[in-house]
């Protein structure tokens, strides 16, 4: 909820907020996410969140990895000032190493 309030706020004093993450549920989402007040975009959902109950972490880092760089390889990246990284920090050291300003 934390950072869906955050992200309405700063939409609110003018700042566009765009959220991109490997999976989003319409059924079990923030209104705020399903209305379009925050923009969604979900990519990597085709890769399973666990093989035989195992490699959660693992194919979590896993998404989020390739997630970060089709988002800066594509240029989509390239828009945004600041990126706010929440739940899986393996984003951090691409977006770092690239000179992106990012948070944890």
């Amino acid at each position: 909820r934390l950072v869906v309030d955050a992200a309405v706020g700063l939409k609110r004093l003018g700042h566009e907020v765009h959220f991109y993450t490997y999976y989003h549920s319409p059924s079990h989402c923030f209104p705020e996410t399903k209305d379009g007040t925050v923009p969604v975009t979900v990519w990597f959902s085709f890769i399973p969140h666990h093989i035989k109950l195992k490699g959660h972490v693992l194919l979590a880092n896993l998404k989020m990895y390739l997630l970060t760089m089709r988002l800066l390889l594509l240029g989509e990246g390239a828009q945004y000032d600041v990126f706010f990284v929440d739940q899986v920090a393996t984003p951090l050291v691409v977006l770092r190493a690239l000179g992106h300003r990012s948070f944890f």
